[in-house]
């Protein structure tokens, strides 16, 4: 019933059939034949970037929902930037509510929200009102995620009590270190670990985190790097992983890795080869983060653990399909490189990027998204399969992805 509540919503553009099919495999209606081309293992949606504004015809919470009644797939990611930038910190706060209520009255508990660098409400404001724009950590903290009750945290309290700051501030870096988490799901046995991948540094639009840590944009995930590896080394033996940050490759055009979130995914390698890695401070120069993040190379030992397990990584930002790989060069170095769908080595890691699901913010050269149309919406089906390849099955605009380990 459910099922068939949220297909009436959908509209009929989503379940077109193709006039002149050339085999049974092409007969079926576009929504139905995508979600039976779904294959076996264990699978969870993904949407990003949906910058709620008139070029989002917000067809996705519907498609979700039907997706979730038919399959019984459970766990939905929505990869940051709800927002656009709105007039002011509160317009901004109320479409980003606004959001979270439409998706919480879909997947309830189920909904993993990541923080993007747009929900701040900051993104390219006038440099001269940013404080106007900008949203409280502490409020986003409350918006995004008052309703997922099994949520774990990072409690930083005793690592900045060295900070000379007053009250406030020590309440928005609190705040701000509790977007970055962890779920479990243990009917599936997937723990889903949520990093938080920073904002703009120009007039403190990303309020008080370069003031007391230099960092900025990706920079931010330096400081979580030692709760990563505490987080993996508690994941039970038989669980998988999927990671989820906003902004995973780097903000700009570059298809590559950056530093930041490199280091993540040198970590990511050491876990699911159970093996030891080391994984230097990428900003050695950075005096008030190495306060916090000791410079130098940090050891981060996996070869206690007795099962190598699956890992996916799966971002936004980028407004484009991209998958990036991370893997050691024939130097011995931990180096990005573009993936083209090869036979992965056991040490590689791949950042999937998926692109926007709002048709008026697609970059130029990606398919295009019509309004009315199944590439109206931009969804990921993302499946982790018993031989641990990963399938993303695209619905919506795009094609399907793959993640090759064999």
């Amino acid at each position: 019933m459910n099922a068939y509540i949220y297909r009436k919503m959908i509209g009929e553009h989503w379940f077109t059939t193709n006039e002149n099919p050339q085999g049974y495999d092409e007969c079926d209606q576009y929504l139905d034949g995508k979600i039976k081309s779904i294959p076996e293992g264990k699978s969870f949606l993904f949407l990003t970037d949906p910058h709620c504004r008139d070029t989002n015809t917000m067809n996705s919470p519907a498609i979700i929902g039907y997706v979730r009644e038919m399959t019984g797939i459970k766990k939905v990611i929505q990869g940051g930037d709800i927002v656009h930038r709105e007039d002011d910190r509160y317009m901004g706060a109320a479409e980003i509510i606004k959001y979270t209520n439409i998706m919480r009255s879909v997947a309830g508990e189920d909904y993993i929200p990541v923080w993007g660098n747009h929900d701040i409400n900051t993104a390219n404001a006038p440099e001269d009102d940013v404080a106007r724009y900008r949203i409280p950590y502490t409020e986003i903290e409350k918006i995004l995620y008052s309703h997922l009750t099994d949520r774990k945290c990072e409690d930083i309290s005793a690592k900045i009590a060295y900070l000379d700051c007053d009250d406030e501030d020590r309440r928005q870096i609190l705040a701000l270190s509790r977007l970055h988490f962890y779920i479990d799901d243990e009917e599936a046995k997937i723990r889903y670990i949520i990093l938080e991948t920073g904002c703009q540094i120009e007039a403190e639009r990303n309020g008080c985190v370069t003031k007391y840590f230099n960092v900025y944009n990706n920079g931010d995930l330096v400081m979580q790097y030692d709760w990563l590896y505490e987080v993996l080394m508690n994941t039970p033996d038989d669980y998988d992983v999927v990671v989820s940050g906003h902004a995973m490759l780097g903000y700009g055009l570059s298809r590559e890795i950056v530093s930041g979130p490199l280091g993540v995914c040198k970590i990511l390698s050491g876990f699911k080869t159970c093996s030891k890695v080391i994984v230097e401070n990428p900003f050695p120069h950075y005096e008030k983060l190495a306060k916090y993040y000791a410079k130098g190379e940090h050891v981060y030992d996996f070869t206690s653990r007795k099962r190598k397990s699956n890992v996916v990584v799966i971002a936004g930002d980028r407004h484009r399909d991209i998958q990036a790989k991370a893997d050691y060069d024939e130097n011995g170095n931990f180096v990005s490189t573009e993936y083209q769908g090869e036979a992965l080595s056991e040490t590689a890691v791949i950042v999937n990027v998926v692109q926007t699901d709002a048709y008026g913010c697609t970059h130029r050269g990606e398919p295009e998204m019509k309004p009315g149309t199944n590439t109206e919406q931009c969804i990921e089906v993302v499946t982790i399969c018993p031989n641990g390849n990963i399938k993303l099955t695209r619905i919506g605009v795009g094609q399907n992805r793959e993640v090759r380990r064999e």
